[in-house]
């Protein structure tokens, strides 16, 4: 297409002088993105460090629900061990 619209004399020039427009471009994305990796890599390598460090600092958690600590406090569903059964049955 470009050969009909162009004709054949000036289709290479036309050609050469978008691969350098095409270049151009890329060398500047490749400066931006060189740039903007120097600029957040400080950060991004802090991040990351505090992410690892709590990550492997919690170590193993557990997934299994613990019964209530204080039984006074639990509902009638949380745990088989209720307040009624740690009265003494001879106090009344």
């Amino acid at each position: 297409m470009g050969l009909v619209v162009l004709g054949p004399d000036r289709l290479p020039s036309v050609i050469r002088k978008v691969g350098r427009v095409y270049s151009e471009v890329r060398r500047m994305a490749n400066g931006f993105e060189a740039e903007m990796r120097e600029t957040f890599k400080e950060p991004l390598d802090e991040l990351r460090g505090t992410a690892n460090t709590l990550k492997h600092g919690f170590g193993e958690v557990d997934t299994e629900p613990s019964p209530p600590m204080r039984p006074e406090t639990a509902g009638p569903n949380d745990s088989p061990t209720t307040i009624e059964a740690h009265e003494d049955p001879n106090a009344l």
